[in-house]
């Protein structure tokens, strides 16, 4: 499939042919008292550009920092893209059970991309 931004090569079948959208996984969501960490990787297909991030925690929105953090495993298997995709970052969080959401914002056509979501007690 080319297009203006030239062919793509997906190695992983869970990456749909021709999406714009953000893809990657939400591996940690751990509460620390008042906040919640949260970490993974997020890579956008338009772009080798590192991604912005955003964290719901129930349907309170906040700013975590880009996923620029290197994750070797991530450029393994997805090389054209490069290794700074990772991201990390600390969110407030009251006592209680919350739904925690991490998006990745797009670059380029399409939406944003849903990374994951996890319950945390």
């Amino acid at each position: 499939h080319g297009d203006a931004r030239g062919a793509r090569q997906w190695v992983s079948d869970w990456v749909p042919l021709g999406s714009d959208k953000p893809f990657g996984s939400f591996a940690v969501a751990q509460r620390n008292g008042s906040t919640v960490r949260v970490g993974g990787w997020s890579i956008d297909p338009n772009t080798t550009a590192s991604t912005q991030m955003r964290v719901f925690v129930d349907s309170t929105v906040y700013a975590i920092p880009a996923a620029t953090g290197t994750r070797d495993d991530v450029a393994a298997v997805f090389p054209s893209f490069g290794n700074a995709h990772g991201f990390n970052g600390s969110v407030p969080m009251s006592a209680g059970p919350h739904r925690v959401c991490v998006w990745a914002i797009n670059i380029g056509p399409g939406g944003h991309g849903l990374i994951g979501c996890r319950d945390v007690t």
